[in-house]
């Protein structure tokens, strides 16, 4: 840990402390003597000594933890007149590893892989007592190119932005951001230079170049990928296999609207022809000309997660109103290619029934993505 308290009962930091200094210090959680340990490779930090049994300041913290820390209380110094650092909130029983008090936001860095049930749990602590937590991610966390469960659990929405995830590379002291889009997640980096509040880094967005390459890959590209994972039998897949025989649909005669990525398609564990396929159906079930308001949707929705017909993964720290996202995506997806109709501000109207298909060459020679 990087606070102590000194004998004047004062908080003091340990990496600016001199390398002679004989005083007590004493931890601000426990209230036991710790020892200060300084050298030439690692940041300067207190510990405690062996046999310590304090429940409130983990041992063992990467260098990584250490310095980012240090590096984000000085990078937040510029922007916040009042930044602790390790502070002890008796009434959470947390310690965050930054607090804003005047904001009441508290900054989490992690740097190891951590339970999303503990995620949660300290999510959940800081909203009790109205604090806003930011998660923001290590370098170890970012190794993965593919969009993991724990990153999810980690990212943050700021007033009407997309959901994002700050990420810090001590190797290269910068930090980055990380939006997440379909299945994939896309990062950039953000100057210290340019950017010179951290309040600023909340509302920015990051121009998803790569995005395009997503939405304009064909119906060809994206079949292909299915047929893949049906071949190796996909464990995620196989439910949406079954769905498809007893409806007595196939591969081949299902709708091109289901193959287009969304954007929020990340949201969802279950497989994304499946859900979508469950919701057309649902919509396909409907009278012609028949009107479906947000509640209606989001009872269905409702009916459907119930009844494990499709799961989302865990994202304790986002609102749980942003789950009708991914839905409300595809049904403009339906508006588009005449299945249905927007009614209203917010309505949709039923029109028709999305195309099958007897054929591959039919179903690709309609694409004009091609």
């Amino acid at each position: 840990m990087l606070m102590a308290m000194n004998e004047q009962k004062k908080l003091v930091m340990a990496p600016e402390l001199e390398l002679n200094n004989k005083g007590t210090h004493y931890c601000p959680g426990c209230q036991e003597p710790v020892f200060l340990k300084q050298g030439t490779h690692k940041v300067a930090h207190f510990s405690h000594y062996p046999g310590s049994d304090c429940q409130q300041f983990a041992e063992g913290e990467t260098v990584e933890h250490v310095t980012g820390k240090l590096w984000l209380y000085k990078l937040l110094g510029r922007s916040f007149s009042k930044v602790e650092l390790e502070p002890y909130l008796p009434k959470l029983q947390q310690r965050p590893d930054l607090l804003l008090p005047e904001q009441r936001l508290a900054v989490e860095f992690q740097c190891s892989s951590i339970p999303i049930d503990l995620v949660a749990e300290r999510t959940a602590g800081y909203q009790k007592y109205n604090y806003r937590v930011i998660w923001i991610a290590g370098t170890p966390l970012m190794a993965s190119k593919s969009l993991t469960a724990l990153q999810k659990s980690l990212l943050f929405s700021h007033q009407a932005g997309p959901p994002k995830l700050l990420y810090l590379n001590m190797q290269a002291s910068y930090v980055g951001m990380a939006v997440p889009y379909a299945r994939q997640l896309f990062t950039t980096q953000l100057s210290t230079h340019t950017v010179k509040r951290f309040a600023d880094w909340l509302q920015l967005s990051v121009s998803l170049r790569q995005q395009s390459e997503l939405e304009n890959r064909s119906i060809k590209y994206w079949h292909r990928q299915l047929e893949r994972e049906a071949f190796y039998r996909n464990q995620s897949l196989l439910s949406f296999l079954q769905l498809l025989y007893e409806d007595r649909e196939s591969l081949i005669s299902i709708p091109r609207e289901l193959y287009y990525p969304l954007a929020s398609d990340w949201m969802i564990r279950t497989h994304d022809f499946e859900w979508r396929y469950r919701l057309l159906k649902w919509i396909e079930s409907l009278p012609t000309y028949h009107i479906m308001t947000p509640k209606r949707i989001a009872k269905w929705l409702s009916k459907q997660v119930q009844a494990k017909h499709i799961a989302y993964y865990r994202l304790p720290t986002l609102d749980h109103t942003i789950k009708i996202a991914p839905v409300m995506e595809f049904l403009d997806e339906l508006v588009c290619s005449g299945v249905l109709k927007k009614q209203g501000a917010i309505g949709y109207c039923r029109r028709g029934r999305a195309k099958r298909f007897s054929s591959l060459e039919e179903k690709f020679a309609t694409t004009n993505q091609e």
